[in-house]
């Protein structure tokens, strides 16, 4: 997988949803769905232009399954510290934002990658897949995957 550095502070008015995550090694997948007019229009088995995010060495979840919108980035200093006297020292992980003026929804991890792709509904990201073909023949849209840590 190709990687380039991205930026954060972007927003995706997209819904998205926890769709998955795991512990060896720890992550979070959070994928940016189709609005709901668009998945009725559509007809068949049809693909959609879907946004997946997954956070790598993740230590900490605190978001709805559920997210609507999102509009991910790192927090100010003061954010920072407004967190971490809710939740104890932050040592080494970066904390990701997924709101634009709330602390509330976030995720710690080490790192966030993010690609478009044309999957169907139900398909697994390309993202996490350990399936080397798989990746291959879902490839992101507009070029490679991007991170940020």
């Amino acid at each position: 997988m190709i990687e380039v550095r991205g930026r954060l502070g972007f927003t995706d008015n997209r819904h998205f949803s926890l769709i998955d995550y795991g512990d060896d090694p720890p992550y979070a997948l959070l994928r940016g769905f189709p609005s709901t007019e668009e998945i009725e229009a559509s007809e068949g088995y049809p693909t959609f232009r879907m946004l997946d995010v997954c956070f790598s060495g993740v230590t900490r979840i605190a978001c709805w399954c559920s997210l609507g919108p999102i509009h991910l980035r790192h927090p100010t200093d003061a954010e920072r510290a407004a967190l971490e006297e809710r939740v104890g020292r932050i040592r080494y992980d970066n904390v990701y934002l997924l709101k634009p003026d709330s602390i509330d929804h976030h995720i710690i991890a080490t790192r966030v990658h993010w690609a478009e792709y044309d999957l169907h509904l139900g398909d697994p990201s390309p993202l996490v897949s350990e399936d080397p073909e798989y990746r291959e023949a879902h490839p992101p849209i507009g070029g490679p995957v991007q991170f940020a840590d």
